[in-house]
């Protein structure tokens, strides 16, 4: 289930996200597949930065679990840095986030003082919808 930021639309308040989420200053990307026990719901806050989350609900509507999906680690934008943001999340529910950042002098055009690093952390749904997510690791790229 690719995440892309580009690709999105603000929740509909007559949609069942917003029984779930109680807001309109959200988007939403969508449910997971499988909702017989629990359901969850992948969603953004409106802002400047926009985070993704994953929250599971009962079928009440009683959050169970929230968690963060992304690293945080590509939040800037300066001369001589660059940021790549991926989120997976499988048909078990297992997810895997990872940042690649890459650093090198602001002045050379063919980056050979590269520095590259991943800083990533994995997780899981349960089937009673609680949601575990590891550490971030970071691990420089040779």
């Amino acid at each position: 289930m690719p995440l892309k930021t580009g690709d999105r639309t603000k929740t509909n308040p007559n949609s069942p996200d917003t029984l779930f989420l109680k807001s309109g200053y959200v988007i939403c990307y969508g449910l997971l597949p499988d909702t017989s026990k629990y359901i969850g719901l992948i969603w953004q806050g409106i802002a400047d930065y926009e985070p993704p989350f994953l929250a599971t609900f009962t079928k009440q509507g009683e959050m169970i679990d929230e968690k963060e999906l992304f690293v945080g680690q590509c939040g800037g934008a300066d001369c001589g840095w660059s940021c790549d943001e991926t989120i997976k999340i499988d048909e078990h529910y297992k997810t895997f986030s990872i940042d690649t950042v890459m650093v090198w002098d602001c002045g050379d055009s063919l980056r050979t003082n590269l520095k590259k690093t991943i800083f990533y952390k994995s997780g899981r749904v349960d089937e009673k919808g609680k949601i575990t997510m590891s550490d971030t690791k970071e691990e420089l790229v040779k």
